[in-house]
C-alpha cells in the first residue's frame, strides 16, 4: 500500500523481492523491473545495461561498464602475477550462532578470487561452514564486515587459535563494498589487493 501510494513509474528490485508482490505490482499497471544479484560482475554489468535501457541513458551505462571492466582486468593482471596467494576466509559470523561465510558460489568469494586470493570456503556452496574446516583450512588472512568480530576473536579461547587470529591478520572491509554487487566492489577488490599482497603475508 505504501508503495502504490508512491505512485512509482517504475519499481526497481533485486531477485529476493516476492512473486507475489510482482504480480500484485503489474496488476495495477505498475511496470517492474528485477536485477539479478547472481554470483559474478557479469550479472551486475547486466543489470546497469538494463537500467541504462530503461532510463534511455544506455550511452552512459556502456561508459560505466566499460570503465569497470578495464579496472577489474588492471586487477587481474597485476595479482596473476604474484608469487603468493593466501588462503582467505570470509567471516559472517562464528561460534555459537554457527560459521558462516561466502561459499564457492557467491558474490564475495568471486570477489575474493579476482583480487587473487584463495577462497578456503569453495569447497561448499552457500554460507554455512564448520568449525572443524575452518580450523582445518587454517586461513592466512580472516575477512569481515562486521567490526566487533576481531576483538571478539582474540578473546575468543577456541577461534584466537587460528593461525589468522594468532597473526592479526583480521581485516574488516565496509559491508557496502563486499556484501552486494556495486559500483563500489571496485574499492573492495582494490582494497583487498592491498591486503593480500602489500606485505607479502
Amino acid at each position: 500500500e505504501y508503495i502504490i501510494a508512491l505512485k512509482p513509474n517504475l519499481i526497481v528490485a533485486s531477485d529476493h523481492f516476492t512473486k507475489e508482490s510482482v504480480h500484485k505490482l503489474e496488476q495495477l499497471n505498475i511496470p517492474v523491473y528485477i536485477g539479478k544479484q547472481g554470483e559474478n560482475l557479469e550479472d551486475f554489468y547486466q543489470i546497469i545495461k538494463d537500467m541504462g535501457q530503461i532510463i534511455e541513458k544506455s550511452e552512459k551505462a556502456e561508459v560505466l561498464i566499460n570503465k569497470m571492466q578495464s579496472q577489474v582486468a588492471d586487477i587481474k593482471q597485476r595479482v596473476q602475477n604474484q608469487n603468493y596467494h593466501p588462503k582467505v576466509y570470509y567471516m559472517i559470523s562464528f561460534g555459537e550462532s554457527g560459521d558462516y561465510t561466502a561459499g564457492k558460489n557467491t558474490f564475495i568469494a568471486n570477489l575474493i578470487r579476482i583480487a587473487g586470493g584463495i577462497n578456503v570456503a569453495d569447497d561448499t556452496s552457500g554460507w554455512g561452514y564448520s568449525r572443524e574446516k575452518l580450523f582445518s583450512a587454517q586461513p592466512d588472512i580472516i575477512l569481515t564486515s562486521r567490526t566487533e568480530i576481531k576483538e571478539q576473536l582474540k578473546k575468543d579461547s577456541i577461534y584466537s587459535k587460528l593461525q589468522a587470529v594468532h597473526n592479526n591478520n583480521v581485516y574488516c572491509l565496509e559491508k557496502g563494498t563486499i556484501e552486494r554487487p556495486s559500483i563500489r566492489n571496485i574499492e573492495a577488490l582494490l582494497e583487498l589487493e592491498s591486503i593480500f599482497f602489500s606485505s607479502k603475508k
